[in-house]
């Protein structure tokens, strides 16, 4: 994804940045929309959103542990005593 290191700085390749623009454009609207709707707190930020899925999406590579995690985050910490 990266295509080198310049004076200590990545220089991402023309596709990684098609990519991220793409990417953060796409949840960007999402959040706006799950904002509007009620859905998630209005004080998040696309960059919140995007670093925590990518924090628990990166600390496991079991999948059904990677989506227990995910319902977790979606629905906090706190709530019902039944489990997730």
């Amino acid at each position: 994804a990266f295509a080198g290191t310049v004076g200590g700085e990545e220089r991402r390749t023309a596709l990684f940045d098609r990519w991220h623009v793409s990417m953060t454009s796409t949840a960007e609207k999402l959040l706006s929309r799950a904002q509007e709707a009620g859905a998630v707190r209005t004080d998040l930020t696309v960059t919140d959103v995007l670093t925590l899925a990518n924090a628990v999406a990166r600390s496991d590579p079991d999948t059904d542990r990677v989506r227990r995690l995910l319902t977790i985050l979606r629905h906090g910490l706190s709530g019902p005593t039944t489990p997730v």
